[in-house]
C-alpha cells in the first residue's frame, strides 16, 4: 500500500499507481488475470494506492493494465533469464571463494604442523645435547727446554724466518 498527501500531482500519482503495480503483481498473476489498481481518499484526506478495496475511503480513480501484452511476456521472460544467470554467477563466484578459502585453511594448517615438528626437533635436539656428556683427554705437550745445543730449525714452534728460542 502507497499513502500519497494531498500534494501529490495526478502524473506522479498515475506513475506511482503503476510502479505500485508492477512490484505488487508476480509473473503467474498477470499471466492469469488482469490487474487493477485502484486511488482512494480516506476521511483524514490521504490519497492511498492498492490493488484491493480499502473499507472506509472513497474510490477516486482505477487504472486497468493488460497483462497479455507479448512484448510485456517477453520482457518478463528476458529479465528471468538474465536473473538466473547471474544469480548462477554469484553462485559460482561464492563457490569459488568457499574453495579458495578452504585451500588457504589447509594450507595453514599445513605450514602450522611443519612448523611445530621442526620446533620439536629443534627442541629435542637442544635436550640430547644438554643430557649428553662429553669426555676430553687434556692434551699435554711437550715444551722444549733450553739446552745446550738447541738448534732452534728443529724447535716444533719455530715459525718461518724465527731463528732464535724466544721467537719461537
Amino acid at each position: 500500500m502507497l499513502h500519497r498527501s494531498d500534494a501529490c500531482s495526478g502524473a506522479l500519482r498515475l506513475i506511482a499507481a503503476f510502479a505500485l503495480f508492477s512490484s505488487a503483481a508476480t509473473a503467474d498473476e498477470a499471466s492469469r488475470s488482469p490487474s487493477t489498481v485502484h486511488q482512494y481518499r480516506t476521511a483524514d484526506g490521504e490519497v492511498i494506492f492498492s490493488d484491493r478495496p480499502i473499507p472506509g475511503a472513497v474510490l477516486q480513480h482505477s487504472w486497468r493494465a493488460d497483462s497479455d501484452d507479448p512484448g510485456a511476456i517477453r520482457r518478463r521472460d528476458e529479465a528471468r533469464r538474465e536473473a538466473a544467470a547471474v544469480s548462477e554467477r554469484i553462485q559460482r563466484s561464492i563457490e569459488a571463494d568457499r574453495q579458495r578459502e578452504h585451500e588457504l585453511a589447509l594450507a595453514r594448517l599445513q605450514l602450522a604442523a611443519a612448523a611445530e615438528a621442526t620446533r620439536a626437533a629443534a627442541l629435542a635436539r637442544d635436550e640430547a645435547a644438554a643430557r649428553s656428556i662429553v669426555i676430553t683427554r687434556p692434551v699435554h705437550l711437550q715444551v722444549p727446554q733450553r739446552r745446550h745445543g738447541f738448534r732452534p730449525e728443529k724447535c716444533p714452534f719455530t715459525r718461518a724466518g724465527r731463528t732464535r728460542w724466544g721467537d719461537c
